[in-house]
């Protein structure tokens, strides 16, 4: 269940119990520490990366977020720290990794939830799906070969929210340097 505040509602044995309107008496009430689901965030890959607006219930900095394949799972490559959140603030409503870089491929991944509190070291104790992490850029895996003094074109970079006008530059190593002559 979503983080959130519910009311416990009672069905007798006596009764089938079979459909809602069967758990008529208001027994107690719940709260479930925890983001609520369902949220979308985008980043771009190569750029920093701030989870923001994060709802629930008992939230904290020291909660963690982990970008995984599926909750419960592994963690994707290019997500600074080994995919996981360095920094959490208001009051756990947002999250990051400060001044690290995303570098993931374009691509969708699940964003896991872990409480303050609990074991929150790997993959496998973020089991929580908070939302999705959708990356924009490049799926990483496209080659192509040009000769020194020839034209080069090319086709087929494939993605995630990839647009007509984004530019690609050769370097040696990306964000750093100078312009391959």
């Amino acid at each position: 269940a979503d983080g959130g505040e519910y009311v416990m509602c009672w069905c007798s044995v006596a009764s089938t119990c079979s459909n809602i309107a069967m758990y008529s008496f208001e027994a107690g009430t719940m709260t479930i520490t925890g983001p609520v689901s369902g949220m979308e965030v985008s980043c771009i890959s190569g750029q920093f990366c701030v989870i923001a607006g994060i709802e629930g219930v008992n939230l904290y900095d020291d909660d963690s977020v982990m970008v995984l394949d599926d909750c419960g799972g592994n963690p994707i490559e290019g997500v600074p720290n080994g995919g996981k959140t360095s920094a959490g603030a208001l009051g756990g409503q947002e999250h990051s990794w400060g001044s690290e870089r995303l570098a993931a491929a374009g691509g969708a991944y699940a964003l896991c939830w872990c409480a303050k509190g609990a074991t929150c070291l790997e993959g496998q104790h973020h089991r929580m799906q908070m939302g999705t992490l959708m990356v924009t850029g490049p799926s990483g895996d496209f080659t192509k070969v040009c000769y020194v003094f020839a034209a080069c074109t090319w086709s087929g970079l494939t993605g995630q929210g990839l647009q007509d006008g984004d530019r690609i530059m050769p370097l040696v190593e990306c964000g750093v340097g100078t312009k391959v002559p």
